[in-house]
């Protein structure tokens, strides 16, 4: 089951350490500015698979060395969701293949599955949530927002 709630600070603590290696001193470089504290639907496992394949996309499409920017935007206070957003600074996604990223299959990768993106999608509309690819800032490269749905205060799962 996808049901269960993970606290965003944590979850992100979790897969810092885990990409550690991608983002050793002198390479990659992960900022993450995400409010402590929210709690979104859904298992870390669940979590987990759809930041790690955004956060390693990001690093596979780096020409050379990239800089990946994770924040949280709360829109309204009655918002039933949280926003992410994973920007990168490399080349961005070509607008001949925007149409087709997350189709299953689809990958600009020699070695890609093409399931990452498609999987990572699924994943985040499971637990009430979604993914998009945003129109890029000047300055960026790929924009992802994944949007979470809040999970129950404490005092509601009581």
């Amino acid at each position: 089951s996808t049901s269960g709630q993970t606290e965003l600070g944590a979850l992100f603590d979790r897969i810092a350490e885990m990409l550690g290696p991608r983002f050793r001193e002198g390479t990659n470089r992960l900022e993450v500015a995400i409010e402590r504290g929210i709690e979104v639907r859904g298992t870390p496992l669940t979590l987990e698979h759809i930041f790690i394949n955004l956060l390693n996309n990001a690093c596979d499409a780096a020409q050379g060395v990239a800089t990946i920017k994770v924040w949280s935007a709360r829109r309204e206070p009655r918002d039933e969701h949280v926003s992410l957003h994973i920007v990168d600074d490399g080349p961005g996604v070509p607008a001949s293949v925007k149409a087709s990223i997350f189709d299953p299959f689809f990958s600009t990768k020699s070695h890609g599955s093409g399931l990452g993106l498609c999987l990572a999608r699924e994943a985040a509309r499971e637990i009430g949530g979604d993914l998009y690819l945003l129109e890029p800032e000047a300055e960026e490269g790929a924009h992802f927002e994944v949007r979470l749905r809040l999970g129950a205060r404490r005092e509601e799962a009581a």
